[in-house]
């Protein structure tokens, strides 16, 4: 079983010619170096010009037969001055963050080359200056898939969720590591067999928000947490087992907003009512039970992404379905949102391109973007 100690055993049996043949895999930390694969290398040019403030994920759709990779995009707040960052047939992009500072963006994609293990890369505003921080397939952690990263609030670290122990007829087992990017060092704080967790965000308070999702229940149970950096649970919500995931602390600490889905023992009894999941908040020593509903509207779904530089507002993912689809068209249509804090002026900023898939990820004050702007 992988531990921190096996980290630091290792790292101490290591020769020094072995060290240099591990950075030809991939060292976590090395600056001035480019000893990766070249289907992770940032383009010379990086993104071509300075992402916008709002980061999402994008997939085009037609031919919809055609596979087409997933691919990072931005905007700003109110869906205009869209830029395509990425661009590439061997890799997609499935996560990226803004980091607090504004300078630097964590991106998880997927090497379509290698069995779609993600891998975790750190690059500067203009997506120069790649930094692997998680190479699957040769991570001297052992560390084979990597998702949902979150930056502390100091921007010198990255909690993930990693997965270990893939086979091909296991889908592994996940738990939550930090990497301190500023002192090359990684460290596994949960140590959960059969929970799957999925990260919110590392809140101002110092504590990792997440979900919990108990992976041998049927229907599946969930529970939202807040670990330490010891990976201890110091904030949970017990009572709420089915349908509640995703808490999220708004930046001032003072709110949190967590999505809440249908429960399968109690169903609404409110026939017209068609929403699979909602957004809720509530202040951050609040209850979920006397929790606000953000979003009521037509969409089938809601998923929460983040709240806005000033917290008077949160973004949000909706969907719905194409019912009048051709042929070559998705079945599900994904839709990008803004909504104030108190649930009113639901409002759509997807961008009009002939992209399909749209997953909101980040956003930051877009005058903080750039080295020392955010000082």
């Amino acid at each position: 079983m992988f531990t921190t100690n096996n980290v630091q055993q290792f790292d101490k049996k290591m020769s020094r010619t072995a060290f240099w043949v591990t950075l030809i895999m991939i060292v976590v930390g090395l600056t001035g170096c480019d000893l990766v694969s070249s289907i992770f290398e940032s383009k010379e040019e990086g993104f071509g010009s300075t992402a916008g403030p709002v980061l999402y994920i994008g997939k085009k759709n037609k031919p919809f037969t055609t596979f087409h990779a997933k691919q990072l995009y931005s905007m700003d707040k109110n869906g205009n001055n869209v830029k395509q960052l990425t661009d590439s047939d061997k890799f997609e992009v499935v996560n990226a963050k803004w980091s607090p500072d504004g300078d630097r963006i964590v991106m998880v994609k997927n090497n379509l080359e290698s069995g779609y293990r993600q891998n975790m890369f750190v690059v500067d505003h203009q997506g120069k200056n790649e930094r692997t921080v998680i190479k699957s397939e040769n991570d001297r952690w052992g560390i084979q898939s990597t998702a949902d990263p979150v930056w502390s609030p100091d921007g010198q670290k990255i909690a993930f969720v990693g997965a270990t122990d893939i086979t091909d007829g296991s889908q592994g087992k996940y738990d939550i590591y930090i990497v301190n990017l500023e002192k090359d060092e990684i460290r596994k704080i949960t140590n959960t067999p059969r929970v799957r967790e999925v990260l919110g965000n590392w809140g101002v308070d110092g504590n990792i928000y997440a979900s919990e999702l108990y992976l041998n229940t049927s229907p599946m149970r969930t529970q939202m947490v807040a670990f330490d950096e010891t990976g201890e649970i110091v904030k949970n919500w017990e009572r709420y087992l089915e349908g509640y995931n995703l808490p999220i602390l708004s930046h001032d600490g003072n709110y949190m907003m967590f999505m809440k889905g249908k429960s399968q023992s109690s169903p609404s009894n409110n026939t017209s009512d068609q929403t699979d999941q909602r957004v809720l908040v509530m202040p951050e020593n609040g209850e979920p039970e006397q929790a606000d509903t953000l979003t009521r509207g037509s969409f089938k779904s809601y998923r929460p992404v983040t709240w806005s530089p000033d917290d008077n507002k949160v973004l949000v993912m909706g969907t719905t379905d194409n019912q009048d689809r051709e042929q070559d068209e998705a079945p599900t249509r994904y839709h990008i949102l803004k909504v104030n804090r108190d649930g009113t002026g639901l409002q759509e900023i997807t961008p009009e391109t002939v992209d399909f898939y749209y997953m909101p990820v980040s956003w930051i004050a877009e005058s903080a973007i750039g080295p020392g702007r955010n000082e």
